[in-house]
């Protein structure tokens, strides 16, 4: 099982998400992706290295980025999560 780390920016969207059963979806993805990091996507440009996992819950979708470094077996560290709205362009300037 690998270790989650998280960015900053992702632990406050955590702490203000009032919805308590989106969050625990959050929380089941996260936990998913510590077992097998390969389940979301892997993009590819100026994303490249970055993989997406996708959420819906109430007709909305939802995106989680992580990477994935190796040390000391592996260890993933989420990037940013929330709505899929300006999610990419969002992600691009904080990795920017």
């Amino acid at each position: 099982m690998a270790e989650i780390r998280m960015d900053p920016p992702v632990i406050r969207y955590f702490k203000k998400l009032k919805d308590q059963k989106l969050k625990s979806l959050f929380m089941e993805a996260i936990r998913k992706k510590s077992e097998d990091y390969t389940i979301g996507d892997i993009k590819t440009g100026e994303l490249k290295g970055i993989y997406c996992y996708d959420l819906r819950y109430s007709k909305t979708d939802y995106r989680i980025a992580y990477q994935v470094q190796i040390v000391d077996g592996e260890i993933i560290i989420i990037l940013k999560a929330g709505p899929h709205e300006n999610f990419y362009r969002d992600l691009k300037k904080y990795l920017g």
